[in-house]
C-alpha cells in the first residue's frame, strides 16, 4: 500500500490497506502481513496481552465485506479464530545474568524478569529461561555456573560468554550486509528477510564454530542449539552495533519477535488507545501554547553576564540569527577555533544573552509546561525566572547547533497567570548564531509524560509518515 500521508488516496481502487500500522519495536506482537517500504509496516498484526489476545486489522475490508470474496473470507477467518476457546498461558519466568547494557534493553523492552547475581546463583533454580548477559559472574566462578546452566534454556546476550553452553560455540566479525533467515523454524517467526537487510556491510559479530545441526541466519547472528527439553538461543547482534538508517530499530524487532515466540512477557506497561498521545505514543497532545514576547538581545564579550541582568538589552527578533539583524561586530575577547576551511567569517561570535518574557495562564496548572523549538547556534544555558531548566551544549550533543530543544519547567519556577522571564545564555563558535529557529512555552498532559511506547526512540517525522493511533 501507498503511504497514506505522502500520496492521495483517491478511492479504493488497487489499495488494500490505506493506513497502516509501523510494526512495533517492543511487546509480545506478530505481524501477519507485512508491507510498506522495507516491510517496516503491518496491515494485520496481532498482541497477546494479559490474558487475552488483541488483533489489528488495518486492511480495507470494512466496505468490502460481501462484495468481494477475498475480504470476506478474510474476516470470517479472523472472526473464527477469534471465536475460538482461548486459555491463556502465563510467560515463562526469566531471570537475567549479567551487564548493566544488556540489561538497560530489557528493561527499555519492558521485560518481565527477575534479577539474579554471582551470590545467589540458587535463584536460577526458579527460572525457565536465564538471560545472560556479559560478565555474569566473577571468572572464578564459571565452573559452578555452567552446572546450573545444564539443564535450563539459555538465551545468550551479546558479549555473554559462550564457553559456559554447550556447542563449542566461538564468535567472531565478519563484513554482513544482509542475512538469511532459516525456513519454518517458529523461533524466527514474525522476522523478515528486510529486517535482516542492513543496506551496506558493516563488520559485525557472528558465530563462526556451532554444531550442524544447530538452526541460525546465514552468516549466524542469531542462531538456535535445540536441546532435549530446552534450547540455547544466541543474540550476537545488539542494536546499536547496527550505524545505518533503520538499522536499531530492525534489530530490536529481531529481539523483540524472538522474545515473543518464546513467550517471554514484554511490555509490561504498555497501554493502548490512550487519548493523550499520538504518533506512535511518543507525541504528546498539546493543550496549550505561549508565545515569547518582547525578545531583546545584548551581547556579552567579555562572558561575565548572569540571569539577573537587565539592562543593556536590545529588541530583536527569535528565528533569525543575530547576524542578519545587524549585530556583526567582531568580538576583541573570543577567536573561532578550527573552523571549517570554506567558512566565510560571519562576526559576531562569542557569548550573548537574550530576554523573553511570558505569560503562562493560570488553566496550566495541571499539566506539565514545557520550552520546545530552536534550535539555538551553538550552545544554551536557558534559565526561567531564574532558574536554570536545560542546557545544550557541544559537550553533550555534537550538532547543539541543529538540536531541537526540550527543557521541562518545573511547576514550582512558573508564576501561572503572570508575566515570567526567560533567559538564554547562547555562545556561537562560528558562522551564524543566536536563536536561529521559533521557541515556545507550551502545556502537556501531566499524566502521559511517561507512557510507555512500544517504539523506539528518537523516531522522526519521516518515519512516522504512515502512523496508528494507539
Amino acid at each position: 500500500p501507498h503511504y497514506p500521508r505522502s500520496k492521495w488516496k483517491c478511492g479504493n481502487g488497487g489499495i488494500v490497506s490505506g493506513n497502516v500500522i509501523r510494526k512495533p519495536s517492543y511487546g509480545n506482537f506478530t505481524a501477519i502481513v507485512d508491507c510498506g517500504f522495507n516491510l517496516m509496516f503491518a496491515s494485520l498484526m496481532e498482541l497477546r496481552k494479559e490474558h487475552g489476545l488483541v488483533l489489528f486489522c488495518q486492511l480495507d475490508v470494512t466496505s468490502r465485506y460481501g462484495k468481494e470474496p477475498a475480504a470476506t473470507l478474510l474476516v470470517d477467518n479472523m472472526l473464527e479464530e477469534m471465536n475460538k476457546p482461548f486459555v491463556p498461558v502465563g510467560p515463562q519466568r526469566a531471570v537475567y545474568l549479567g551487564d548493566e547494557k544488556n540489561e538497560s534493553i530489557l528493561k527499555r523492552m519492558g521485560m518481565q524478569y527477575s534479577k539474579g547475581s554471582a551470590d545467589n546463583l540458587w535463584y536460577l533454580n526458579n527460572a525457565q529461561v536465564v538471560l545472560l548477559g556479559a560478565n555474569p559472574v566473577p571468572a572464578s566462578q564459571y565452573g559452578k555456573l555452567k552446572k546450573f546452566l545444564e539443564n535450563r534454556t539459555v538465551v545468550a546476550l551479546p558479549g555473554a560468554p559462550l564457553e559456559l553452553l554447550p556447542g563449542n560455540l566461538k564468535t567472531g566479525v565478519k563484513p554482513v550486509f544482509r542475512a538469511a533467515l532459516p525456513k519454518n523454524d517458529p523461533l524466527f517467526a514474525g522476522i523478515t528477510e528486510a529486517d535482516l537487510y542492513f543496506r551496506e556491510a558493516q563488520n559485525l559479530p557472528v558465530l563462526t564454530s556451532m554444531p550442524d545441526w544447530m538452526v541460525a541466519t546465514e552468516p549466524a547472528l542469531f542462531a538456535k542449539l535445540d536441546r532435549v527439553s530446552t534450547a540455547t538461543v544466541v543474540l550476537n547482534l545488539a542494536p546499536d552495533m547496527v550505524k545505518v538508517f533503520w538499522g536499531p530499530e530492525k534489530v530490536m524487532r529481531v529481539w523483540s519477535a524472538v522474545f515473543n515466540n518464546m513467550n517471554l512477557g514484554l511490555g509490561k506497561d504498555l497501554k493502548l488507545f490512550t487519548a493523550s498521545k499520538s504518533r506512535h505514543n511518543t507525541l504528546k497532545f498539546r493543550f496549550g501554547k505561549a508565545e515569547l514576547e518582547n525578545a531583546a538581545l545584548k551581547l556579552d564579550p567579555e562572558n561575565t553576564g548572569t540571569p539577573a541582568d537587565t539592562e543593556g538589552f536590545v529588541p530583536v527578533k527569535l528565528g533569525i540569527p543575530w547576524e542578519d539583524q545587524g549585530f556583526t561586530q567582531k568580538n576583541p575577547h573570543y577567536s573561532p577555533v578550527n573552523p571549517p576551511k570554506r567558512m566565510v567569517p560571519r562576526p559576531y561570535d562569542g557569548y550573548a544573552w537574550y530576554r523573553c518574557t511570558v505569560k503562562i495562564p493560570a488553566s496550566w496548572k495541571n499539566y506539565t509546561v514545557r520550552l520546545t523549538g530552536g534550535p539555538v547556534d551553538d550552545c544554551d544555558w536557558t534559565y526561567f525566572n531564574g532558574r536554570l531548566i536545560g542546557k545544550t551544549t557541544l559537550e553533550n550533543n555534537a550538532d547543539s547547533y541543529a538540536a531541537l530543544r526540550n527543557y521541562v519547567i518545573p511547576a514550582d519556577a512558573v508564576k501561572f497567570g503572570e508575566e515570567n522571564t526567560l533567559m538564554i545564555r547562547v555562545f556561537d563558535r562560528w558562522g551564524g548564531g543566536g536563536v536561529v529557529g521559533p521557541l515556545y512555552v507550551v502545556a502537556e498532559d501531566s499524566a502521559s509524560a511517561d507512557a510507555w511506547s512500544p517504539y523506539i526512540d528518537g523516531l522522526d517525522f519521516y518515519d512516522v509518515d504512515a502512523f496508528h493511533n494507539w
